[in-house]
């Protein structure tokens, strides 16, 4: 089979530009390395990070950069924000990237990922490319699919991209909003559970994911990448679709939520300026843990019921009262907080209230407003069992304060060492570090046990200084003339200096301050007279 040619020319930014709508969004872009490398822990490095670039300046910037695209090049399909101002330290033309979930600003296309083309494995990965290609065509007319907005050729496997517009403003891609992004990632696990005898890859659903550059090379297969846009009928236009049209095609729960929440604000802007770090800021955010979590959900419901994630629910009004609790501690009036908890209510399976018996909304957030129910703070361990939330599902949703405390057998909690081996491991450095270089002041000290690992303070290095047998002596000013060569740490001979030697030593030590007593009171008389 004859090799393609590296063109740089070859790139197709049309297709990149299709997907990435918005020209203030930011497109990171990475490749496997061209020579094997490891990183700082000694793993090999799978992908190294190119840089970023902004939509409006990507096919003027192109030039600079597309020599390092032309092999195993990689693009995100969603738009992230400018992370930073810094300079890509391998192109210059490109800015520093950071591809994480949590700087994504705008989601272009759900995806899936079929693994095909792969000979050496087992049905369905060995399926053809063609054939696979073919079956989702075939799906598509038969209506068991929707319309592919971009089917690509990845050199084996095949990409199928679903395009997302704003319902509000059909130009622009959709707002990378915490909820929307729950809302993305279980459409694309319900597409890959759709398409899973195609061999769909199903740990592609994540927003901050990458696909091959078009019109790069596949070095595995010698094959060019290639994205074909397919068009609506009708209008000429690329197909598209909204989040909520998206989730009602395959099948996820689309729920209401009320995007902005007015907070309370001070009356003299600026008095209150650590209200971040209290209250109304653990509330704001525990608000958007418990929205997050009905989107996870697709609604909460009714006691015993279970859920899809196969826990049982520990009832509506329970999370109501949690719901209603947070908005009334972030600040809000009572006539938001109830539009919240009954847009809240509505979303429960069934909708609440169901039973004659059940607590209306309006009983539930006036009892709050009015002192009745005086519970105001909710700890996580009391909170994660209510509403089912593992360490695991705490670290895939990104939650911010619903965080269960981590056990002795998760990573964390392992990895992380007692304080007393902490403290032991601290003072052996500091003992070693002395011997070998010298004595240090405690804060050039501090300095340098950081950046070996070591997390202390002046403070904390001169208690180490004293539990391992070193004295700092404090400058205190400027120093006597007879000082100037005394040194800056001292032994402690009690613990230094063998029994038969001390009391010379203390002899030696009395003389030198009759000395300086005897020196001091001479200069003083002098000065007198």
């Amino acid at each position: 089979m004859e090799e393609p040619l590296l063109d740089a020319a070859a790139i197709d930014s049309t297709s990149i530009l299709a997907i990435h709508r918005e020209p203030e969004s930011w497109i990171p872009l990475c490749r496997k390395p061209l020579l094997p490398r490891t990183g700082k822990t000694g793993k090999p490095i799978t992908f190294e990070t190119l840089g970023t670039v902004q939509v409006r300046e990507f096919e003027n910037l192109l030039p600079g950069f597309a020599p390092a695209l032309l092999t195993d090049a990689y693009f995100g399909i969603n738009g992230y924000h400018q992370v930073s101002k810094a300079k890509s330290p391998l192109i210059d033309c490109l800015l520093h990237a950071q591809r994480r979930e949590r700087y994504v600003r705008w989601l272009n296309c759900c995806y899936v990922d079929l693994d095909v083309g792969r000979f050496d494995k087992p049905h369905p990965h060995n399926l053809p490319a063609i054939k696979a290609k073919l079956e989702v065509q075939m799906m598509m007319e038969l209506g068991e699919l929707p319309h592919a907005s971009v089917i690509g050729s990845s050199g084996r496997g095949l990409y199928v991209l679903w395009l997302l517009h704003d319902e509000d403003n059909p130009t622009k891609p959709v707002r990378a909003w915490k909820e929307k992004i729950v809302l993305y990632k279980a459409v694309n696990q319900a597409i890959n559970q759709k398409l899973l005898r195609l061999a769909a890859d199903t740990r592609a659903y994540d927003a901050a994911r990458v696909l091959r550059v078009p019109g790069s090379i596949n070095t595995k297969a010698q094959k060019r990448v290639s994205y074909a846009l397919q068009f609506d009928a009708d209008t000429g236009d690329p197909i598209s679709y909204s989040l909520r049209e998206l989730c009602h095609l395959f099948g996820v729960p689309y729920l209401e939520q009320p995007r902005t929440i007015t907070f309370r604000q001070t009356i003299e802007r600026g008095s209150v300026p650590k209200r971040v770090n209290g209250r109304h800021g653990l509330n704001k955010k525990r608000i958007e843990d418990v929205l997050t979590l009905e989107v996870w959900r697709g609604g909460f419901k009714k006691r015993g019921l279970t859920y899809s994630q196969g826990d049982v629910s520990t009832g509506r009004l329970t999370v109501l009262n949690i719901y209603a609790i947070s908005l009334h501690g972030a600040g809000c009036l009572e006539k938001e907080t109830l539009e919240a908890v009954e847009k809240m209510a509505g979303n429960c399976i069934p909708a609440y209230p169901s039973d004659p018996t059940d607590t209306p909304p309006i009983k539930i957030v006036r009892d709050i407003y009015t002192n009745r129910n005086n519970k105001r703070t909710w700890s996580n361990k009391t909170l994660c069992p209510l509403l089912g939330v593992s360490q695991s599902v705490a670290e895939e949703l990104e939650l911010q304060t619903i965080i269960p405390p981590p056990d002795s057998q998760s990573p964390s909690a392992i990895q992380r060492p007692a304080r007393g081996e902490m403290k032991s491991s601290r003072q052996e450095f500091l003992r070693r570090y002395i011997d070998e270089h010298g004595p240090k002041s405690c804060r050039k000290m501090a300095d340098i046990a950081r950046h070996f690992g070591f997390e202390a303070s002046p403070e904390t290095i001169n208690k180490d200084f004293k539990a391992i047998g070193l004295k700092a002596r404090g400058k205190g000013g400027r120093p006597r003339r007879s000082d100037h060569q005394q040194p800056l740490f001292l032994f402690d001979v009690a613990k230094q200096v063998p029994a038969e030697e001390q009391e010379l030593i203390e002899d030696t030590q009395r003389r030198l301050e009759q000395k300086r007593a005897a020196r001091f009171k001479k200069e003083r008389i002098i000065v007198t007279t």
